[in-house]
């Protein structure tokens, strides 16, 4: 059994020395090709042009195309490989599985491109953030991973001038030149925007907006607390309104009370006759209806 393991390791040892000696990082080119599909690929559907052989984002020259198009993710911890339908439980043994049994199928061009080699101009190691999970959005929950790029050196101005020229460049070549001057230039800047618009040192660090989250945590943190503080604030003014209704309510049964004995104690000095006389000066008002009466 212990033989067994030993030979698993060095097994998986010679797959990790093989795949850290290829010459062009599957990773690395995956990242540019996906800043390509997201970024600049709707640029060409929206003009409806081709993209050109001359640009190295071409399929007939990126060296890992074929291979990535025959990968399918079924789930978080299932990939399938289309050459041979065999599943892996990540993409990373899925790579090393395309590497050792289908290396044939790699891109044979005259002029393959790793697309990892352009990893500077698309800044590979900024978009690497966009792949940590939704907890690097949240301050409260940063790990020692989050910041890894926070404390790289910056490039310097004149590094970041030589950068941006060779973006521009490819995007010319990424243009195809049989379409008219004026589309050519917006397409142009367009593309320009999209990626050697970043490499400058207050956006360096900046995501394009594909991988900009759509809805950020302070966003909602600020929200969450705006709507408690509401529900805070209307459970108080309903309380003070109880409170309101219920010293109404004692005020008017103490009323009622009151009347009620008023009441019964008038009603029970009532003569038979069902008038009232009032108490002041009894005697005066008897006195009156006799002369009255003794006149006629």
């Amino acid at each position: 059994m212990n033989l067994l393991h030993l030979f698993i390791c060095i097994f998986y040892c010679l797959y990790s020395s093989i795949i850290c000696d290829s010459s062009c990082s599957r990773e690395k080119s995956r990242i540019v090709r996906d800043y390509f599909t997201q970024a600049l690929y709707p640029i060409y559907e929206k003009n409806h042009i081709s993209i050109p052989y001359e640009c190295i984002f071409s399929p007939k020259r990126d060296i890992y195309y074929e291979q990535e198009i025959n990968k399918v993710k079924i789930s978080h911890d299932e990939w399938l490989c289309k050459y041979c339908n065999k599943t892996f439980y990540s993409e990373y043994h899925l790579d090393l599985h395309l590497l050792i049994r289908h290396n044939d199928t790699l891109t044979q061009d005259e002029q393959p491109v790793c697309l990892a080699d352009h990893c500077l101009i698309f800044r590979c190691d900024v978009l690497k953030r966009s792949k940590i999970s939704i907890r690097s959005i949240n301050p409260l929950a940063r790990g020692p991973d989050v910041n890894i790029v926070k404390y790289k050196k910056i490039h310097n101005e004149q590094q970041l001038t030589i950068l941006r020229s060779r973006c521009a460049s490819i995007i010319n070549q990424c243009i195809p030149h049989t379409i008219h001057h004026d589309a050519r230039i917006k397409i142009q800047h367009e593309m320009y925007a999209e990626v050697c618009a970043y490499l400058i040192t207050n956006k360096y660090f900046e995501l394009p907006d594909y991988c900009k989250p759509l809805i950020n945590f302070t966003t909602v943190l600020g929200a969450a607390i705006l709507i408690f503080l509401c529900l805070v604030g209307i459970g108080i003014i309903r309380r003070s309104d109880w409170k309101f209704n219920d010293d109404e309510d004692e005020s008017d049964k103490h009323l009622s009370d009151e009347t009620i004995s008023s009441a019964t104690a008038l009603l029970a000095k009532t003569p038979a006759n069902g008038i009232i006389h009032s108490s002041k000066s009894p005697t005066t008002t008897i006195r009156h209806r006799v002369r009255f009466k003794s006149e006629d």
